[in-house]
Order: C-alpha cells, then structure tokens, then sequence
C-alpha cells in the first residue's frame, strides 16, 4: 500500500432492488451510492425507454 495515497471507493447500489452495481473511485470519498440497474429501469420506466429511442410515447 502506497504512503499518502488514501484508498478512497464508493460502493454502488441499485436504489430500487438493492443488487450490487460495482463500484468507482470515490475521489476523496468512501462509502455507498445509489443508481439504478438496467433491469429496474426497464420495469419502472417504460415510458423513458421508449422515449430514449426516439419514438412517440403515445405511439403502440
């Protein structure tokens, strides 16, 4: 372990199911951060997919 160099990792968790994301330098901080995962947003979000791919919300 390097001298003055401080392990900082924010630990990254989907605020909906609670699945582990990975996790990502935490530029000074430690500890846990929410997100959302692909499979959540496809469940909770339908609406914003379609709306992502350009396509008219209104559209079947």
């Amino acid at each position: 372990m390097a001298y003055g160099k401080e392990v900082t990792e924010l630990k990254i968790v989907c605020a909906w199911c609670g699945k582990d994301r990975g996790s990502k330098d935490g530029e000074g901080l430690t500890g846990t951060t929410h997100s959302i995962c692909p499979d959540c947003k496809k469940k909770h979000f339908p609406k914003n997919r379609k709306m992502a791919k350009g396509q008219d919300a209104q559209q079947g």
